[in-house]
């Protein structure tokens, strides 16, 4: 199972509010996604945009592997082209000669009709050895709902509320953090992607989005921390005035909650990727982009199975 990490550059141009806001590499997914979910359209006035230091920033301010057998890849997508006129800031022609040294691909994604853009983004493409593809300009990219998406977010949901945080005022406070951005997803995501992420959450992969470095009952299980030896204050807050046994009694029983719920998540599952393969489908633009995926990262090593690719 892969070690995924996902980052995000927002950009916008000169004179907005912002030029560019940078997310680094995390493995909460959701966090980054809820920091996706709070970007909206705005400012503007020329078409052209901020894309070269958008793109200067994905390369130069993101904590990317040293490691030159490591999959990595930026997606560019907008709709508009970059400033070329700006004089004090490189251009993506020496910025693409920079990730290739990275060893990073950038592949493009062309929003609406924009000839200039679309020109734009395949020589941007061509430069690291990418691809381009263009979608319409609301996005136009359908993923597959089914009947069983609803009962998977709502078990998902209820495997979050097991979560138990421990460690320090640091460590709890980024486990606050990313409750806070989960209880967001759930709130405000609809129930198609909330259902892939309990899919993803399920795999290996999805264990550390779904209850990171901090939680007690991972900790407990993996026989990583002896509940005696955690100070009181480290302790998750509802547990952290219980008698010593009750303690342990506690973290047993989300422990067996997590498996029963887990075993329903892997039934509900099993039914909605039965339900899709059923289902006449077209190639669709989530399709397209993990076989881009697939296909570069294979040349890294990263061998994917026929038969676990995602039903999306």
């Amino acid at each position: 199972s892969p070690d995924i990490r996902i980052g995000l550059v927002a950009n916008r141009d000169r004179g907005d509010a912002y030029v560019t806001q940078v997310t680094d590499l995390s493995k909460d997914l959701d966090s980054v996604y809820a920091t996706l979910m709070d970007f909206k359209a705005n400012g503007g006035g020329d078409t052209p945009e901020s894309v070269n230091a958008a793109l200067f920033a994905a390369i130069d301010q993101i904590s990317w592997s040293d490691d030159p057998g490591t999959y990595q890849a930026v997606f560019l997508v907008g709709d508009a082209p970059s400033h070329m006129d700006y004089q004090d800031e490189p251009k993506y022609p020496h910025i693409m000669q920079q990730a290739v040294a990275k060893g990073i691909i950038v592949n493009t994604i062309r929003c609406g009709e924009s000839s200039h853009t679309e020109q734009q983004w395949q020589q941007i493409a061509a430069l690291t050895q990418g691809q381009y593809l263009s979608v319409e300009q609301d996005g136009g990219a359908v993923a597959m709902v089914t009947p069983f998406d609803a009962k998977l977010a709502e078990l998902s949901l209820e495997l979050d509320d097991t979560r138990l945080s421990y460690g320090d005022a640091a460590a709890q406070a980024l486990a606050a953090g990313k409750a806070m951005a989960t209880d967001k997803l759930h709130a405000f995501a609809s129930t198609a992607p909330r259902a892939r992420r309990a899919a993803f959450n399920a795999m290996e992969s999805g264990r550390q989005n779904q209850f990171a470095d901090s939680d007690l009952v991972v900790a407990v299980e993996d026989g990583t921390v002896d509940l005696h030896d955690v100070e009181t204050e480290n302790l998750p807050a509802a547990i952290r005035h219980m008698a010593p046994e009750a303690r342990f009694q506690y973290v047993e029983q989300q422990a067996t909650k997590r498996k029963e719920l887990n075993a329903k998540i892997e039934r509900a599952i099993a039914s909605r990727e039965a339900y899709i393969a059923e289902q006449e489908v077209t190639e669709s633009f989530v399709g397209k982009m993990f076989d881009i995926v697939k296909d570069q990262a294979e040349k890294k090593g990263v061998a994917y199975d026929e038969s676990a690719a995602p039903k999306l």
